[in-house]
């Protein structure tokens, strides 16, 4: 089998020379793991994919914390500094929310759109939200299981990171959430079986949730089909 990564990056204010993955946590050095620099296509940006070995991709998707991205300029031989820029690599879904892709008894409201993420830090320990609804103001906010088109138990409520009208953001140790590292592998392993529920707070003797909106995880390589 093939192990391909693949990267879409912009650099802004210089352009790099070498594009690399190196192991290392925030604010530590490390060896170099992968060498994209073929993928650097001028001007800073990079959009590409690069075959890798089991071992490399294995370690990337199970603690993608524990690397980083770096880029910089060809070092001199009479340097001993050069300029460059890094970033962590995270392991994080995305979800697009749509009102339409509510499942009765919910309702989704029309008109209502936003964006949702969930990022896994420090080993899975540390789990982030980050969410921004438009066209109304929910008070509720889940990670739930289940595919499209049907409904399912809460995983996470992360409804105390609400910072502003339609906005979610902050991070919670999985003590807080009440999981475990099983069932952050569990969604890593298969995320697309998970989705964003965001709705108004409950009404009492009513089996609706209206002003709901909802976003399905997408889907990613089971682990076990790498390890």
């Amino acid at each position: 089998s093939e192990y391909i990564i693949c990267i879409k990056a912009t650099i802004c204010g210089f352009t790099p020379e070498l594009l690399h993955i190196h192991a290392g946590e925030i604010f530590q050095n490390g060896a170099v793991f992968a060498d994209l620099t073929a993928l650097l296509t001028g001007g800073g940006t990079t959009d590409g994919c690069v075959e890798t070995t089991k071992e490399f991709y294995t370690m990337l998707v199970n603690d993608p914390d524990k690397f980083y991205l770096n880029a910089h300029v060809a070092p001199t031989p009479d340097s001993l500094f050069f300029q460059g820029i890094r970033g962590q690599l995270l392991q994080s879904f995305t979800s697009q929310l749509d009102a339409e892709a509510s499942v009765a008894p919910f309702l989704g409201v029309h008109g209502s759109s936003g964006v949702s993420s969930i990022r896994f830090e420090a080993g899975g320990s540390i789990v982030c939200f980050d969410a921004t609804i438009v066209g109304f103001d929910p008070e509720v906010a889940h990670l739930a299981y289940g595919v499209t088109g049907t409904n399912g138990n809460v995983v996470y409520d992360f409804s105390s990171l609400k910072v502003a009208p339609g906005r979610f953001f902050g991070c919670l140790s999985i003590e807080e959430l009440g999981t475990t590292l099983a069932e952050v592998c569990e969604i890593l392993a298969d995320g697309y079986v998970y989705y964003f529920d965001f709705h108004q707070s409950d009404i009492p003797d009513s089996i609706y949730f209206f002003n709901t909106i909802r976003g399905q995880l997408p889907e990613v390589i089971p682990l076990s089909d790498i390890i």
